[in-house]
């Protein structure tokens, strides 16, 4: 099969898709041949994505919709929506997420702020999976987005860590339960990567430093570095690979 067309005829489905690293997959997605159930609490932002891959991509098959993960209803409503339009779901990209809204640690930290993050980066996981679990064709491929925050503690960030070692856990649990249907579960761990939520979360935290980078390669990521990755997880070739975290942080924790 031609590489460029990896994932013809099949469905995709992408969470946080409106900018960084869930635009850059659906860019790459479009390219290969997929068509795309795009999704993003930010409708307008969503609607420059749609725009800007249907210039670039002739004949891609592509619907959008505005949803907020942290509601289950909403995720259950928009995976319905999918096999309306699409009649399948073959795979699905889960990497819309919040980093923390604020600088404290696990004493200051307050419950409003605790569950807005792990509302949106658990929950929301949870609920697009519980969601896709009944849909998704057999042989199908699911990516969760973690971080390698969730691989290990931070003294200022404990609600943003948390949600994200718990994405690795749930996609454990999930990966066990849905081998039986070939369905694989697999989840990408990040370093720093050059996307508007990391420059949002530079210019809102005040008395934060994100100057220098720790990494091995002293660089951040680019969205499509971190797309690419996920394009072969979502493929045929990472058939026998399930369960699985991945680190893609130039090195840091090496």
């Amino acid at each position: 099969m031609d590489s460029r067309n990896r994932f013809q005829g099949k469905v995709i489905a992408i969470t946080g898709a409106g900018s960084g690293i869930g635009l850059a997959t659906a860019h790459y997605l479009a390219k290969e041949g997929a068509a795309l159930a795009l999704a993003d609490i930010r409708d307008e932002a969503l609607q420059q994505a749609r725009d800007l891959i249907t210039a670039q991509t002739r004949g891609v098959k592509l619907h959008t919709y505005a949803l907020d993960v942290s509601k289950n209803q909403d995720v259950e409503d928009w995976v319905g929506a999918i096999i309306t339009a699409f009649g399948r779901l073959d795979g699905a990209a889960n990497l819309a997420g919040v980093f923390s809204r604020t600088i404290d640690g696990i004493s200051t930290l307050s419950d409003t702020n605790w569950h807005s993050v792990l509302d949106i980066n658990l929950s929301g996981v949870f609920y697009c999976l519980r969601a896709q679990q009944k849909v998704i064709s057999n042989g199908g491929s699911i990516v969760n987005a973690s971080s390698i925050a969730g691989l290990y503690g931070h003294p200022n960030y404990p609600a943003y860590c948390v949600s994200k070692a718990g994405v690795l856990a749930l996609t454990r649990c999930a990966a066990r339960e849905m081998g039986e249907k070939e369905v694989r579960v697999n989840c990408i761990c990040p370093g720093r990567v050059r996307t508007p939520m990391m420059n949002s979360a530079q210019q809102s935290l005040s008395g934060v430093t994100f100057s220098g980078n720790p990494s091995a390669l002293q660089r951040e990521a680019e969205p499509e570095e971190i797309a690419a990755l996920i394009g072969f997880l979502l493929s045929d070739e990472s058939r026998f690979i399930t369960g699985a975290e991945y680190k893609i942080d130039g090195g840091r924790m090496a």
